[in-house]
């Protein structure tokens, strides 16, 4: 049964039972084997070019079951998007290179790295989102999912001809 997103004892009916939510959000801990700061989801910035981009100017939304402002988040310029494009361009020219087993591969290892984190990404959905714990878990394991379903495709390849004088095969390759 999903627990309410709630604080303060009040109550939201889940599965039309009332269950209470100890709403704390859990950064205590460490992650084994990694740099993790247990700040990381409070600030908040863009992600330009492997580093970190912060904006002048932030806003915050709402957790719609409590009513408490959330983290502040950049507000990003024209210039922080067009910096943003020229550099997913520049990374797609090596991206579009490298060979679909190690793409797959790297795709795993951020399902991975997802599912390190999993705990705070769900807690992160639950008020950012004001859903229950339990659906935030749900999303995050069918993001999980996906990437590691998408990591394993195998993309077709289509004989048109072969014969003596030639070989003619259609192949879909990813961008």
């Amino acid at each position: 049964m999903a627990p309410s997103a709630t604080e303060n004892g009040v109550t939201n009916g889940v599965n039309g039972v009332d269950q209470k939510l100890d709403f704390k959000v859990r950064h205590s801990h460490a992650v084994k084997g990694s740099d993790y700061d247990s700040n990381m989801f409070q600030t908040y910035c863009n992600i330009i070019k492997d580093g970190l981009s912060c904006t002048e100017k932030t806003r915050h939304n709402t957790n719609p079951a409590t009513l408490e402002p959330n983290p502040e988040v950049p507000v990003s310029t024209r210039e922080d998007v067009d910096k943003a494009v020229a550099a997913a361009r520049a990374a797609f020219k090596s991206w579009s290179k490298t060979p679909v087993e190690e793409r797959g591969q790297k795709l795993r290892d951020y399902a991975d790295a997802i599912d390190e984190l999993k705990d705070d990404f769900a807690n992160m959905l639950t008020l950012e989102q004001g859903k229950p714990l339990a659906q935030s878990y749900t999303e995050i394991g069918m993001a999980t999912t996906w990437l590691r379903a998408f990591s394993n495709m195998n993309l077709p390849e289509d004989v048109i001809e072969d014969s003596e004088d030639r070989k003619v095969i259609n192949r879909y390759t990813p961008l």
